[in-house]
């Protein structure tokens, strides 16, 4: 690993003294250099959160950051350039979403598994609280610090209150809890969180500037898609004798987060109601490996190009981001676990439940993104509020690891003889 590191300084040192930001490369070679970048620099950085039993998410985060202008934006900034040039960011992304929303179809398909009529419900219970509370704390604060336009007000404490499914569902693989009761009620209820975050953003946008799809035209388009996946696409599937090949997989998978994403929705939504209804498929390991070691990656490193930690230089925004960060976990954990535990399950579970919850990522920087874009938010508190993104997903495991030391999971008594 020291020689991968050395490598890598070298080059950034190489880069750094050549002349010009991208030395007369090809928009083609500059794109293959960014994709090779962002995936050595990946495994480099899940190696040592591996060891710091962190998320491989939260490296690929980090290695965001790290290419980004927190880091080698301000140490070297012709090395940032040309590592992660401006006009291949967008093509990033673009694989980001590919690689999110093939593994949130893998998620729904396992989700499917475990669903049931009580879970829902429970799932309910568990949202309902970990949107409102999140969303009131954060429209106190917005407010406390200084900002005066209501709307603003309301829109920082909803993106407060937003789950990112992605996130979550990455963070419950790594810690081993997929397949679980606690992995089905925090999927179920972050699903329910987002549908319900972005039908208010919805309104929000509505209301505030005018533009974007009307909630009311939003539920409407939903309740038919998910009719549609019920009573049309899952028995057609099921009457297929031929076993789907990757591509088809691929195809109405990339379908049904089109059609979420036009009614204003996020893009995973769809994927993860396509999963949802898709039987098992011969093309699911294949189409793991390519979604979760290739393509999934380039999503969260995008997350942290978008993170400038330089905002934080400032004592003022400094304090203004450690209190959104306050209320932002504060509000999801306690009213995740609360809500748990009234559903009948023990403290463990319900604070595992709260605590998953509080994962953050790359769904809330798209509503941040419309915000900024619309007027809604400044570019500070653009920045302050990516900042909290980024760190509410790193106390996730360091939370987690500290519930099994504080509770561990008692093991059942053995059978007797």
């Amino acid at each position: 690993m020291d020689g991968l590191w050395c490598s890598f300084g070298h080059l950034c040192r190489t880069v750094g003294k050549a002349k010009g930001a991208n030395m007369d490369l090809t928009p083609l070679a500059r794109l293959f250099l960014a994709l090779a970048a962002v995936l050595l620099v990946c495994r480099i950085l899940s190696m040592v959160f591996t060891r710091l039993r962190q998320p491989v998410v939260v490296a690929e985060m980090c290695a965001g950051i790290a290419l980004g202008p927190s880091l080698l934006g301000t140490l070297l900034p012709a090395a940032s350039h040309t590592f992660v040039a401006p006009d291949v960011r967008p093509v990033l992304a673009i694989l980001g979403q590919l690689g999110v929303c093939l593994y949130m179809f893998l998620v729904g398909m396992d989700f499917s598994k475990t669903l049931s009529k009580r879970l829902l419900v429970n799932s309910a219970v568990v949202s309902i609280p970990g949107i409102v509370l999140p969303l009131f704390l954060g429209f106190g604060t917005a407010v406390l610090v200084g900002v005066e336009n209501r709307i603003t007000a309301i829109f920082i404490g909803l993106v407060l209150a937003i789950t990112a499914l992605p996130v979550l569902a990455r963070i419950i693989e790594e810690r081993g809890l997929r397949g679980s009761k606690v992995a089905s009620i925090a999927l179920a209820a972050g699903l329910v969180d987002d549908v319900l975050a972005w039908l208010l953003l919805a309104l929000l946008m509505a209301v505030g500037v005018g533009n974007g799809h009307g909630p009311l035209a939003t539920l409407a388009g939903l309740a038919v898609f998910a009719l549609v996946l019920v009573f049309v696409v899952r028995p057609l599937l099921r009457r297929i004798r031929t076993p789907a090949g990757l591509s088809v997989v691929a195809a109405l998978v990339f379908g049904a987060a089109a059609v979420t994403d036009v009614l204003g929705l996020h893009l995973v939504i769809g994927a993860f109601a396509m999963g949802l209804v898709f039987p098992a498929s011969e093309a699911m390991q294949e189409l793991k490996r390519v979604s979760v070691v290739l393509l999934l990656p380039f999503y969260f490193v995008y997350t942290g190009l978008s993170v400038d930690l330089r905002v934080l230089a400032d004592p003022r925004q400094l304090a203004v981001t450690g209190a959104f960060l306050v209320v932002a976990v504060a509000g999801k954990v306690i009213a995740g676990t609360l809500a748990t535990r009234m559903t009948g399950e023990g403290w463990r579970a319900a604070v595992q439940v709260g605590v998953l919850m509080n994962a953050r990522g790359l769904m809330q920087l798209v509503a941040l993104d419309i915000g900024l874009r619309s007027g809604l938010i400044s570019q500070t508190l653009y920045s302050e509020l990516v900042v909290v993104a980024v760190i509410t997903t790193l106390l996730t495991g360091p939370l987690l690891g500290l519930v099994e030391r504080v509770s561990p999971q008692r093991q059942p008594a053995a059978a007797a003889r």
